[in-house]
């Protein structure tokens, strides 16, 4: 994979590592299914504009827009509730942390999804030294007594749907990413609405806070990230991209250290030099250099 895509996925993923802390912010105001919800449709919105401006074509097909519902609510609607709900008991850090699991999931899924070719080694080594990263960072956490079970094992639901998500939206190849994103999101959320005004209610803002942190976390964060990312996804495969989330808890945690003071321990400068090796792991290019095939 070129050093470019490497260069949009870090970019990427400092990017999502501040999503946890505007969960933190919008859940002053508003329950976890609004902070789905509100991401889903401010991030259509978004991306509407950019797609009828840009003159894309939006013709496809209803079986496509029922797939893409489908792709809307495992890759979006469903961690865009999880994570929020998990916060209300963990710490962003160990959001960002959990997070982090995608990769062992994508992995793990594309390895049973019909049709794929067999996982290569590399990449469970990888796999093992991201989760190793993991393991590390989150001691952290649980020696300040932040982390609760309950909200960790919550959280892992999210990869779980990132795992799936990633491996069906290879079925859209033939999709501009732009419009699949806009349409899964816009599909997902809609669906999702009644649900979320039958539970939660007509969301209370209070705060103009509350305003900015959702223009970040909709259009920005999850409107025009996700497009590239699906982009990349028909690039280079669904692997390399959910990498981005081995970068995300590594600039939660420096986000949680240096704005919200939190202390900086061996553990975190331990789990941060896992996953960042577990990145270049995945890559392959480390492992090809390690261990050059044999000449005949």
């Amino acid at each position: 994979m070129s050093f470019r895509y490497w260069i949009i996925i870090v970019f990427i993923g400092f990017c999502w590592g501040t999503i946890y802390m505007f969960n933190e912010i919008l859940l002053v105001d508003l329950g976890p299914m609004s902070v789905s919800v509100g991401r889903l449709l401010t991030g259509a919105a978004a991306l509407w504009g950019i797609v009828f401006v840009s003159g894309r074509k939006v013709r496809v097909p209803w079986r496509v827009v029922f797939g893409l519902t489908v792709l809307g609510f495992f890759n979006y609607a469903f961690p865009f509730t999880i994570y929020p709900a998990a916060q209300t008991m963990i710490t962003s850090t160990a959001a960002g942390i959990i997070n982090a699991l995608t990769p062992v999931m994508v992995v793990v899924v594309a390895s049973l999804w019909p049709g794929s070719e067999k996982t290569q080694l590399h990449k469970w080594i990888g796999v093992a030294m991201g989760v190793a990263g993991i393991v590390v960072l989150m001691q952290s956490g649980r020696s300040g007594g932040e982390s609760a079970i309950g909200g960790l094992a919550l959280a892992v639901l999210s990869p779980v749907c990132y795992g799936i998500a990633l491996n069906y939206a290879r079925k859209f190849k033939g999709v501009d990413p732009f419009v699949l994103t806009a349409i899964a999101l816009s599909a997902a959320g809609i669906a999702y609405l009644p649900l979320v005004l039958a539970i939660e209610g007509i969301p209370q803002v209070t705060s103009i806070r509350t305003v900015y942190a959702m223009l970040a976390a909709g259009p920005v964060l999850t409107g025009a990230l996700f497009a590239v990312i699906h982009w990349l996804i028909q690039q280079v495969g669904p692997v390399a991209p959910s990498t981005v989330t081995f970068v995300a808890p590594v600039v939660s945690t420096l986000l949680g250290v240096f704005v919200l003071q939190d202390a900086f321990t061996l553990w975190h400068a331990g789990g941060i030099a896992l996953i960042f090796m577990a990145l270049v792991t995945i890559d392959g290019a480390l492992f090809k250099r390690l261990f050059p095939a044999r000449r005949q």
